[in-house]
């Protein structure tokens, strides 16, 4: 080719087509603005649902997590109804990687196997068919972990769950 113009002409739209498409492929299909727990969108705005949290605080319900062994032990505090308890392990980069544990009572609590402990979970404890909910963070080395509802005394947002 002689003149080298001509070869930019094509490369720049080639080059256009595949940074798009290299783009779609990392935001991956469920697009960035993707949260975990279910939410109502009023235009572009997600509203979470706060019925849950708020159920927790009137209960006066907190736990304590902690991590024994191959187990982890949750000690549930406040006036919980008798109900099957699951732990929700939402991991911080991929969807694909949370979990539910489904814990069993043991020696005056809750337990069941462990999770890995070097991951930055975000918790949320509550019954198998809802109702109320605790939310907290898995620091990895501390080996424990406090759960409470997202709503403070005073009604207002905690920032425990995010």
């Amino acid at each position: 080719m002689r003149n080298p113009v001509v070869l930019v002409l094509l490369a720049l739209p080639l080059a256009t087509l595949a940074a798009g498409a290299a783009t779609l492929w990392i935001i991956g299909r469920g697009g960035l603005d993707a949260v975990g727990e279910p939410v109502r969108r009023t235009a572009q705005v997600q509203v979470r649902d706060w019925a849950e949290d708020e159920a927790a605080r009137r209960l006066g319900l907190s736990a304590e997590l902690a991590l024994e062994g191959a187990e982890v032990r949750l000690r549930l505090r406040g006036n919980a109804p008798e109900t099957d308890l699951v732990l929700h392990l939402e991991h911080p980069l991929e969807a694909a990687r949370d979990r539910d544990l489904p814990l069993q009572p043991r020696n005056g609590g809750w337990g069941a196997p462990a999770f890995d402990p070097e991951v930055h979970w975000r918790l949320a404890l509550g019954p198998a068919g809802g109702g109320w909910r605790l939310v907290g963070r898995w620091a990895p080395g501390a080996g424990q972990a406090t759960l409470a509802p997202a709503l403070g005394d005073g009604g207002g947002e905690r920032d425990v769950a995010r």
